[in-house]
């Protein structure tokens, strides 16, 4: 009785791993993911009872960035975070100014973004908190590893490294550019 069973099971599981049966109308490139039945927002909709496809969000939703503006301002101490965020996660490739120079990325075969680029500094504070959760060629994603208020912090402080290495000596306060000039004539003199 076993040995029947047993029998059975295997022609079974052979009849069922045919692959020419199973598996001919498996796109091998996946290409069927492309072209995917789906529905616009504002298009007609019998599925549901008011007729629309685009629905209003249970009562409760909170928006997962959208509270934030666009150039809200940011604590020093989270700006600071930020930066040690940075330091942590991003600066052993991008390097610590952000210019994609590092001891690692010495080694890659892909070169790291200088986040001093023209397009990467037109950036909005949201489009670099996206490519830190999804990230972007060989950078990998870091959504598991920064929560959303530590990937707001560290886009935020790129947003300033960026602003600290390209703002307009005109736009500076007397004291700054004093402070500049201080730096600049130490920075000679040794």
């Amino acid at each position: 009785m076993i040995r029947a069973t047993v029998t059975a099971l295997v022609a079974l599981s052979l009849a069922a791993c045919r692959s020419e049966a199973v598996f001919e109308d498996v796109d091998p490139d996946l290409n069927r993911m492309l072209d995917q039945p789906r529905a616009d927002p504002y298009e007609a909709s019998e599925l549901f009872p008011d007729g629309k496809v685009l629905q209003r969000p249970p009562r409760g939703t909170v928006t997962y960035s959208g509270a934030r503006q666009e150039n809200g301002e940011l604590s020093l101490e989270g700006l600071k975070q930020g930066r040690q965020l940075f330091e942590v996660h991003c600066a052993v490739c991008h390097g610590v100014d952000g210019s994609g120079e590092s001891e690692v990325a010495r080694f890659m075969r892909a070169k790291p973004a200088d986040l001093h680029q023209v397009r990467l500094r037109k950036l909005s504070v949201t489009a670099i908190e996206q490519v830190i959760r999804g990230g972007y060629g060989f950078m990998p994603s870091y959504e598991t590893a920064l929560d959303a208020t530590q990937t707001e912090r560290v886009a935020a402080y790129v947003k300033v490294l960026q602003l600290s290495q390209h703002v307009a000596r005109s736009a500076l306060t007397d004291g700054l550019r004093e402070e500049l000039e201080r730096h600049r004539s130490a920075g000679e003199s040794r």
